[in-house]
């Protein structure tokens, strides 16, 4: 007879597939970039704000792809020249097989949320129920309070405990960790997206343990700023689905299927490349967030004529995050060629009398554009958040 774990190997259906076929399947940039092609045709840029990656990670898994015959690539002889990209039918094909796997994957949740949970009183030798030491209480999270809505609706959950458990909600949300940190479950209830950390001074356990908590007790993307490498590597361990940038010094995981619409993008602006690290922030935040972002980096006022070559963009852009040391005067000139909301952010980026971004800072509160808002010095997170809120009230 053969043994269990024997078997279990020999129907896996991973294994079945061809070396080829796994190349595909096992890398998560090929699945991302043939999910967005299946949304229409479109160029290098699109795609690499579209998928957060970078320019050489993209061009890489395209080639790739164009060479499994996936993915076809054509260049027009426009002015100035442009590269478009599509799915072939075997890449038609392959996202077709995709779709159904995620919709049986889905299907099969629901049904599992369904199924009424059979639980079993212990008695004692006569058969009266034992006086059991209660259970501590953990924090309610998205998963568990739509669980409880599914079940309260199918009946196996009555109208008195469904309404107990609602009411300390708000008690039973905090979780305490190691007795240096009460992670807020409920915020993602409460805001869209859980607790963000801020991993700056924090211990790279105790970050672990706090990102641990995050990601096994909530559904979206996850947030950690301000973080090393030292920091991401440690917390690989408890979280590998975890990634790091290491530009924009965050820690993430972008787990959540989200529909970002091309129409309303937000678009990130930079005075210099010094300023791209907070730039950096402030976009990936947006991304994680739901949005759909575009940069446009290094055009600020000393060179003015860089940033009139984005003013399409500019003019497109529903919300604008602008991002600038030394004088801080690109916010104002940026503020004055857009009907829409303009963010700034002063950045610690200049010479000895800009006093480490104060000086930046003071220009943008002084401003003489109209509808021009400002967030603290280096804050690319909290401007990402702001553009966030602001591009999803017209959204919906």
């Amino acid at each position: 007879m053969k043994k269990a774990s024997t078997i279990a190997k020999s129907v896996n259906p991973f294994d079945e597939l061809s070396k080829d076929g796994k190349k595909i399947f096992s890398n998560p940039w090929n699945i991302a970039i043939i999910q967005e092609l299946g949304k229409g045709v479109k160029r290098f840029g699109e795609l690499q704000s579209d998928i957060n990656a970078t320019a050489p990670t993209l061009n890489s898994h395209l080639k790739f792809l164009q060479q499994e015959g996936l993915v076809h690539r054509v260049a027009k002889r426009t002015i100035p020249p442009t590269v478009e990209y599509s799915l072939t039918e075997l890449g038609e094909n392959f996202l077709a097989l995709f779709q159904s796997l995620k919709k049986w994957s889905d299907d099969y949740t629901i049904y599992i949320n369904k199924r009424k949970p059979v639980t079993q009183k212990k008695s004692d030798n006569r058969g009266n129920p034992q006086n059991l030491k209660p259970k501590e209480k953990k924090p309610m999270n998205l998963k568990e309070m739509r669980k409880l809505l599914h079940d309260y609706k199918s009946g196996a959950v009555s109208e008195a405990d469904a309404l107990t458990q609602l009411k300390n909600l708000s008690v039973n949300s905090v979780e305490n960790i190691g007795g240096f940190a009460s992670v807020d479950h409920a915020r993602e209830l409460r805001q869209g997206f859980p607790e963000v950390v801020y991993a700056a001074g924090k211990t790279k356990e105790q970050l672990s343990a706090i990102f641990k908590s995050l990601y096994e007790r909530s559904d979206g993307n996850l947030i950690a700023t301000r973080a090393s490498r030292e920091q991401f590597e440690f917390l690989t361990q408890a979280v590998p689905a975890a990634a790091y940038d290491e530009t924009a010094r965050m820690i993430y995981v972008d787990r959540k299927i989200i529909e970002r619409r091309a129409d309303k993008k937000i678009l990130v602006v930079t005075a210099g490349t010094s300023d791209v690290p907070v730039a950096e922030e402030a976009r990936l935040t947006a991304h994680l967030l739901g949005n759909s972002v575009g940069t446009a980096y290094d055009c600020g006022v000393a060179g003015i004529h860089r940033l009139f070559a984005h003013i399409n963009e500019i003019q497109r852009a529903n919300v604008l995050v602008v991002v600038a040391g030394m004088e801080g005067a690109l916010a104002s000139v940026v503020g004055g060629l857009t009907d829409k909301p303009v963010i700034a952010v002063p950045t610690s980026i200049g010479y000895g009398a800009s006093f480490h971004g104060l000086a930046a800072l003071l220009a943008m509160l002084n401003s003489c554009a109209a509808g021009v808002s400002v967030v603290n010095i280096d804050n690319g997170f909290g401007a990402g958040v702001l553009a966030s809120k602001i591009n999803r009230l017209s959204c919906s």
